[in-house]
């Protein structure tokens, strides 16, 4: 009777310890699903909120607007400074910004601090646009621009102030900074350097097939000399 009821009291342990990794499996087993269900809620949050940030129109600052001014997008608007509209719709003379060389692409030209364009005609279904840059350029008139000239005036005008500026300002436009000059170098470094002055001694002109390193100066000039007579 004693060997029947410890069998059967082992066989109860082994039944409850069963029961009891079976619990704590399926504990953990929801404990992971419920953290991959939060994870994958998460990262949905997060592309939504990134989604919603992308979807946020960013307009360049005209000059005349602050904050708490309102903006009007369409065909009918007034012509007021930061307002968009198609090209066909703003009137001959006007200052514009941004503005978009084809249809739809949110506007490519005269974007910079101060920059602006002008309308200058109107040719069918076409616009003549006077560019920063003082060149025509004919653009559709479905294409959108801002009404008004960019604020920033006089940015360019503002000393570099540091040297870190005038770097960057030379690496944006793929030019050396700083550029030393040749006769303040040695002999060793420069075909100008060298000498108890700094001056190029000896002729400062080139040929055209001079090698690398040494084609410096005048380069194949036209003509050399002191110049006489009435230039043309």
């Amino acid at each position: 009777m004693h060997n029947v009821k410890d069998h059967r009291q082992g066989i109860a342990c082994l039944v409850t310890d069963s029961l009891v990794k079976a619990e704590c499996l399926v504990k953990r087993t929801l404990l992971e699903k419920l953290q991959n269900l939060s994870t994958l809620l998460f990262t949905q949050h997060l592309w939504h909120v990134s989604s919603c940030l992308m979807a946020i129109p960013f307009v360049v600052a005209t000059e005349g607007l602050a904050v708490g001014s309102n903006i009007a997008i369409g065909d009918n608007v007034s012509l007021r400074p930061g307002n968009i509209t198609s090209l066909a719709q703003i009137p001959e003379g006007t200052a514009i910004n941004n503005v978009e060389l084809r249809p739809g692409d949110g506007g490519k030209v005269a974007r910079t601090a101060g920059n602006s364009c002008l309308v200058e005609a109107k040719l069918g279904d076409k616009v003549r646009i006077r560019m920063p840059s003082g060149s025509i350029k004919e653009l559709p008139g479905s294409c959108r621009a801002t009404i008004g000239v960019l604020a920033g005036h006089g940015r360019d005008e503002m000393p570099l102030r540091t040297a870190g500026a005038a770097h960057y300002k030379a690496k944006a436009r793929g030019k050396l900074f700083p550029h030393v000059s040749g006769v303040a170098m040695n002999p060793v470094d420069h075909p100008h350097g060298g000498g108890n002055h700094q001056a190029v001694h000896g002729p400062n002109s080139v040929a055209r097939s001079t090698p690398p390193g040494a084609k410096v100066g005048l380069i194949a000039p036209r003509r050399t000399g002191r110049g006489r007579g009435k230039r043309v």
